[in-house]
């Protein structure tokens, strides 16, 4: 096991993720409105419909070089289709996710490695300095979280089929906490990337 790095003071999540179409956003919105309607909703963070490439954690001092790197590293980025695949339940049976096409997982995982390998000297993958994240990234859609037994009756409640639509990214964000007592929440948006 990789060793911690040291203790960052006032840590702060930072993330950057692919800013969804606002009508799919809606729509991911509207099934997530019905679901937390039925059952109880677990994360105790941020709930609103995104796509991770990366997530960080570093003091606010750094957020400014962690914006510059990204910026760096996509502002030549060309705007690209993102495909959707399947409503599945995840691995740990707790999220209901939207998953992606073949090609769309491959794209975000490229971009997941170069945003590491741009701020690989800025912040740590996982909490507390961690090294390693807690969970291993993997491109999806987080919809809701539930308890085990409520996962299966949820998914089956999900009547929207999204798999094979497809949608433009045509832009790119960078967020941070805006403080490190709220848990996750209260993300602000530092910088949008406008893909060309």
């Amino acid at each position: 096991m990789e060793k911690a790095l040291e203790k960052i003071e006032n840590e702060l999540a930072h993330s950057f993720n692919i800013v969804l179409d606002p009508a799919v956003s809606n729509q991911i919105k509207e099934i997530q409105k019905m679901l937390s309607g039925k059952f109880r909703e677990r994360r105790f963070y941020d709930n609103s419909p995104h796509v991770s490439i990366l997530t960080k954690f570093m003091p606010q001092s750094q957020t400014k070089i962690f914006d510059k790197l990204l910026e760096g590293e996509f502002k030549n980025d060309q705007i690209w289709k993102l495909e959707f695949s399947n409503f599945v339940i995840s691995d740990n049976g707790t999220y209901i996710c939207l998953n992606f096409s073949k090609e769309t997982t491959k794209k975000v995982f490229e971009l997941h490695k170069r945003a590491k390998r741009a701020t690989k000297d800025v912040g740590a993958l996982g909490m507390n300095g961690e090294a390693k994240p807690r969970y291993p990234f993997y491109p999806h859609l987080s919809i809701i979280k539930l308890k085990e037994d409520e996962a299966k009756k949820a998914l089956k409640m999900i009547k929207k089929n999204l798999k094979g639509s497809k949608v433009q990214v045509q832009k790119y964000e960078i967020t941070a906490q805006e403080d490190d007592t709220t848990g996750f929440t209260n993300f602000q948006t530092i910088k949008r990337i406008v893909l060309k």
